[in-house]
């Protein structure tokens, strides 16, 4: 799992902190294939500026 390698958790852990995102409408699921579940960044995440801004 390559978000798990990037995170260096393991891919357990990142399947519950993405549950966890899901959970919070940070994350939304995007596409489901057998098993594998595809996930985008919610709009409002990716328009709101940041601290710095």
């Amino acid at each position: 799992m390559e978000a798990a390698d990037y995170l260096g958790l393991t891919p357990q852990a990142t399947r519950r902190m993405a549950k966890k995102l899901v959970e919070h409408k940070m994350l939304l699921v995007s596409d489901v294939i057998g098993r594998t579940i595809k996930y985008r960044v919610t709009p409002h995440i990716v328009s709101s500026p940041s601290g710095r801004e």
